[in-house]
């Protein structure tokens, strides 16, 4: 699988959601909402983690609240994971169905796997994505 195709399908999304283009930099560890969203029948499990800044920014932009609780993030995060993984499934041109996103709440400290990728939005707003491949599928 080109693990490309999950950048690029996370860089589309804030393209034309927040018209905001990401910058790839070095993997990063940092805290914040995870959530997961399964590609069911590939063994391919996709995990965004989001920043609180970030998704301060997605909310204010995309719902004009500026100030939004910890289950508002909880639920922009799962719908960001949605988004990407649903982009890349078509960028793919994959017919496995996503799963329904998991949510982990927020964490100080994410899974790290072999796929990993990390974006600057602005300061301190980073998002991580990670891919697992587990090998029962």
């Amino acid at each position: 699988m080109d693990f490309s195709v999950l950048k690029s399908a996370f860089i589309d999304i804030l393209e034309n959601t927040i018209q905001i283009t990401p910058e790839e930099i070095p993997m990063t560890n940092h805290p914040g909402y995870l959530s997961s969203i399964e590609l069911i029948g590939t063994g391919i499990v996709s995990y965004a983690n989001y920043s609180q800044e970030f998704l301060k920014i997605f909310s204010k932009i995309m719902l004009e609240e500026d100030n939004p609780s910890q289950d508002m993030m909880q639920d922009i995060a799962n719908e960001c994971c949605n988004l990407i993984t649903g982009r890349a499934k078509v960028l793919m041109e994959s017919v496995a169905q996503i799963s329904t996103p998991k949510h982990y709440g927020y964490i100080t400290t994410p899974p790290i796997y072999n796929h990993s990728f990390s974006f600057l939005i602005k300061p301190n707003a980073i998002v991580s994505l990670y891919i697992e491949i587990k090998e029962d599928k």
